[in-house]
């Protein structure tokens, strides 16, 4: 992604429209290996307005008001064959539009869930839930828990303060210095109650490169990673 480009579309973007994932958008999710049907709220098609003209992509209103967006129009390469890649990477890094916040998707059950999951952006929960939702993960995350994505390190803080109320946090954060500097840190303060997951996806940046190649690979006819 150019750093240039990115940095004037947070400046100059507005969010011009909202609207239902539309079949584009879709096939966006599924070029990921995500399931569109297990995700289709609280997602957006979302048209952003800037200096640079209107970019339509994917969207999730943060607890600020800000918009989460993603679109395949600004990343490094977009003549790929494939809008996922970039140099053989899984390109997932969304863009703040507005005011930074965390997303907090709270189970529908009514008593308090004692667990929690910690997610870096919108894919990697997207991506959580298409594998929990197709047998993958069942057994070992369960799905009655809450969903908190952090979109930004600037959040960090508020996350700690609303990790508080959970007996097990389960750290689900990329695997890059950065993640596991961040997830370790986050151990250290709270430990009994952190658990650094990532190593479900050890020989991958994170979640959604993990199931990105999951797919890949069963759609070839392997079994295993």
């Amino acid at each position: 992604m150019d750093v240039n480009y990115e940095q004037r579309l947070r400046i100059s973007g507005k969010v011009k429209q909202k609207l239902p994932l539309d079949d584009e958008t879709k096939n966006l999710l599924v070029d990921y290996g995500i399931n569109p049907s297990v995700v289709k709220y609280p997602l957006q098609r979302v048209v952003v307005n800037s200096t640079l003209g209107d970019h339509s992509g994917i969207g999730c209103i943060n607890v600020k008001g800000g918009m989460e967006f993603f679109t395949n129009k600004i990343l490094s390469n977009p003549n790929s064959d494939n809008p996922s890649e970039v140099n053989n990477q899984i390109v997932t890094k969304t863009l703040t539009i507005g005011k930074y916040g965390l997303i907090i998707f709270r189970n529908t059950q009514k008593r308090r869930m004692r667990e929690c999951y910690l997610l870096s952006n919108i894919f990697d929960y997207c991506s959580l839930r298409t594998l929990q939702h197709e047998g993958f993960f069942a057994a070992k995350f369960p799905v009655f828990a809450d969903y908190i994505v952090l979109n930004n390190v600037k959040n960090v803080l508020a996350f700690i303060c609303e990790s508080e109320i959970y007996d097990v946090i389960h750290c689900m954060l990329p695997r890059t210095e950065a993640g596991l500097v961040l997830s370790q840190t986050l151990k250290r303060r709270n430990p009994g109650h952190i658990n650094d997951d990532s190593d479900i996806y050890s020989d991958y940046k994170n979640l959604t490169e993990y199931l990105y190649n999951l797919k890949k690979n069963l759609s070839n006819g392997k079994n295993e990673i």
